[in-house]
């Protein structure tokens, strides 16, 4: 299954949102949550860059 999927290439906005939600979700249950966008990779496609290193650009 992990070769059908890559990391979604995410706009800047969308990482923001992602991350904010994430901390919503940690201020309300106590607990460090990571959300994981993924998208379905077209055949003899190459995988996504993660951007999980943008860390609030």
């Amino acid at each position: 299954m992990r070769e059908e999927y890559a990391f979604a290439d995410l706009p800047v906005e969308a990482v923001r949102e992602v991350q904010e939600l994430e901390a919503r979700l940690y201020a309300e249950l106590g607990e460090d949550i990571t959300l994981i966008a993924y998208e379905k990779d077209p055949p003899g496609a190459e995988s996504s860059v993660c951007r999980a290193d943008l860390k609030g650009e």
